[in-house]
């Protein structure tokens, strides 16, 4: 059953549920004003920080879109909705701490907040949250093979990236709003995600256009889109990914302090992925048996500035290489490490720059661009 309890505003007390469900088909005001109580079943609006709240078609009663205004900032255990034709949660912030479950329709949410909830949309629905926020350290995972939004394309969404993680899973699709901004809990740009994770193949985190998306690692077969004008920054730490890359921004790998040396590792496919990847300051970019690094036009470069290339199974890599040592940091003055380990690697693009490279392993290296 339902839990009821009365909270006092003021020197007025209002019935509040602990598992509430909206009852006005033409919106209205969230609030635990009386003004405010009969827009949810029995009167009764959600009760507490570990109260449930839905926003369904209330047995049939609600044919329509409502939308609901949070007169001010309001905090639920577990978000519900379960409309084919969608709520739009309106006004100040809505937090979040255990389940967000979009289970029909399109639903928006103005400014949603998470603590390591899990974020689940069905098939078919989606959730858009105009500013995503969530706690320092969070982890969340997105599951149920819908579609969540951060902004809407044309509109700056924004997302504040203490070092949270994100898990996308169950041919999922998350999309970063173009032009969004990412930042610390500080309110400062350039916030970065501990780890993301597209687990499978049918998994896609879209970064829009003009992004800057930094996260210390990527994981999953799954896609990662780098829209235009978009960076996706590798942070400190050994990576392997054995997705695929798509897109035509730009890939900055993994990057090194001091003698320590990092690895990005990349054993999948990426036949729609035009943009440049930057291997700098000592760092080495590695690819697996079969796997590619781009469609191999002439935007999709391979850039080793400072950086190594190496083989961990033979492939064939289409990318134009750069080799260079901008930063004079390089590990081989004057040259280029590529290394094949015991493997055979065939690079068919065109290969420039001013150093001189530099073939480490026992394998064979095959120039042919």
């Amino acid at each position: 059953g339902v839990d009821y309890t009365y909270f006092i505003n003021g020197s007025l007390a209002v019935l509040v549920a602990n598992s509430a469900t909206w009852a006005n088909a033409a919106g209205g005001n969230w609030s635990v004003l009386p003004a405010d109580a009969s827009n949810w079943v029995a009167s009764a609006p959600p009760a507490t920080t570990d109260s449930s709240a839905t926003f369904d078609t209330n047995g049939g009663a609600i044919t329509t879109s409502p939308t609901v205004t949070l007169t001010s900032g309001q905090q639920v255990a577990n978000l519900t909705f379960n409309n084919p034709l969608g709520y739009t949660l309106a006004g100040a912030a809505l937090s979040v701490t255990s389940q967000v479950t979009s289970s029909a329709g399109a639903n928006t949410v103005n400014s949603l907040n998470i603590d390591s909830a899990t974020v689940s949309v069905a098939p078919g629905s989606s959730l858009t949250a105009m500013t995503f926020t969530h706690s320092d350290y969070a982890y969340f995972a997105v599951n149920g093979g819908g579609t969540l939004n951060i902004g809407t394309s044309g509109v700056s969404g924004s997302y504040t990236d203490p070092y949270a993680s994100i898990d996308v899973s169950g041919g999922t699709t998350v999309n970063i709003a173009d032009g969004s901004v990412p930042l610390n809990g500080d309110g400062t740009v350039n916030g970065w995600f501990y780890s993301v994770g597209v687990d499978s193949a049918t998994d896609v985190l879209n970064i829009g256009a003009g992004n800057a998306f930094n996260c210390q690692g990527i994981y999953g077969n799954g896609t990662i889109n780098i829209g235009s004008g978009s960076t996706l920054q590798l942070g400190l730490g050994n990576i392997s990914f054995g997705g695929s890359l798509s897109g035509s921004g730009v890939l900055n790998t993994s990057t090194n302090t001091g003698s320590v040396v990092y690895s990005s590792q990349f054993t999948g496919t990426s036949p729609n992925f035009s943009g440049q990847i930057n291997v700098t300051y000592t760092s080495t970019i590695q690819v697996g048996a079969g796997a590619t690094l781009g469609n191999g036009s002439v935007t999709n470069i391979l850039n080793l500035d400072s950086g190594v290339l190496q083989a961990t199974g033979s492939t064939t890599l289409s990318n134009p290489i750069v080799m260079q040592d901008t930063l004079g940091i390089s590990n081989t003055p004057g040259s280029t490490v590529i290394d094949t380990q015991t493997n055979t690697l065939a690079l068919t693009g065109s290969i420039s720059g001013g150093q001189t490279l530099q073939k480490n392993g026992s394998g064979e290296l095959i120039l042919s661009g």
